[in-house]
């Protein structure tokens, strides 16, 4: 599913620049520096594979806030540019929710005004993400806006992850972040003061914003959008969970067309609906398990499974985990938590 998903060629060449900067010998900074110079994005598989191969090398805890902390405008690409001629935080953060597509493709950033505070947040469309790649964003995106300010003082009010990380691990994130983070959590988000968003800009330029936004719009219209089909398929694939019917029949009748259109369809983004089932069911499996209300037959039903050990050796097989394993090593979580060790 995850290789019509696209990201910039200037995430590889960030993370080439890091590599470099920092001396590290990596095997594949070759291949990595080539394809950073053909100007080809990277499948999602392939982003996620190269931070996992450098977690591995390195062995850092919190790698991806490690490495977003070097982030400038520059990897932004216009994006980038947009933000450094904006007027304000606003402004820069309206750039980044609309042009975002420019950057990646797959789940959406939105802005949501909640009085004293606003919170960009991600949604869920395309399911399950890599924690290394989100809290790059993340950090990337507070590096940035530091640097547009001129402010280090410049703190969010709470971080949410949604994936899990050793205790031991989150005081990293604490450090950066300086501020409440949450893991597991339904959404990638990152809160601010509201007062945050009226901040001027320094050396912000109305007239070149103007003409990089004319050129955004045009590069926007030129760029597929994975999400316009996969959206609602996967709208429709939940509705057909919870009515144990998880097939590509059930779905192709929802949406009116055959069976075999769908597969084509989904064909033409990249996109096998065995694997599209699988990765739905995989992230409303954590999402449900993490419900310690919800027993495992009801999740078992929930995600359309007719019993409920074939739901436990099927998520077995995603996770390495058993689902009470699962939910045992989100109580340890907790634990750690309560006992000062960590705040999640």
């Amino acid at each position: 599913m995850l290789n019509h998903l696209f990201i910039t060629p200037d995430a590889a060449r960030f993370i080439a620049a890091f590599i470099q900067q920092q001396g590290i010998q990596f095997d594949a900074l070759p291949k990595l520096m080539e394809q950073s110079e053909s100007g080809k994005p990277l499948s999602f598989e392939q982003w996620w594979s190269l931070l996992d191969r450098l977690n591995q090398q390195l062995n850092i805890p919190a790698l991806g806030v490690e490495i977003g902390k070097h982030a400038t405008v520059e990897y932004f690409g216009c994006l980038g540019y947009l933000f450094k001629t904006s007027q304000t935080m606003a402004q820069a953060m309206g750039c980044f929710e609309r042009f975002q597509r420019l950057l990646y493709d797959g789940n959406k950033a939105h802005l949501v005004i909640e009085g004293e505070t606003t919170r960009l947040v991600w949604d869920a469309y395309f399911g399950y993400s890599s924690q290394l790649s989100d809290e790059l964003l993340l950090a990337s995106l507070l590096t940035v806006g530091r640097s547009l300010l001129q402010r280090s003082d410049l703190l969010p009010v709470r971080v949410d992850f949604t994936q899990t990380v050793q205790p031991r691990d989150v005081q990293r994130y604490l450090d950066f972040f300086q501020c409440e983070v949450l893991f597991d959590q339904p959404n990638l988000a990152i809160v601010f003061p509201s007062t945050y968003f009226a901040l001027p800009i320094p050396g912000c330029d109305e007239n070149l914003h103007q003409l990089l936004d004319n050129q955004a719009r045009t590069l926007l219209q030129a760029a597929p959008d994975a999400t316009q089909l996969a959206s609602r398929i996967l709208s429709v694939l939940v509705r057909c969970l919870q009515a144990g019917e998880p097939t590509a029949d059930a779905v192709s009748r929802e949406l009116n067309m055959s069976t075999r259109s769908l597969h084509r369809k989904l064909a033409e983004e990249g996109i096998v609906f065995r694997e599209l089932l699988r990765d739905t069911r995989l992230t409303l499996a954590r999402q449900y398990l993490a419900d310690l209300s919800l027993s495992l037959p009801e999740i078992a039903l929930m995600l359309g499974f007719s019993e409920q050990s074939a739901f436990s050796r099927a998520f077995k097989q995603w996770q390495q985990q058993s689902p009470n394993q699962y939910r045992r090593s989100l109580g340890k979580a907790g634990h750690a938590i309560s006992s000062g060790k960590s705040v999640l």
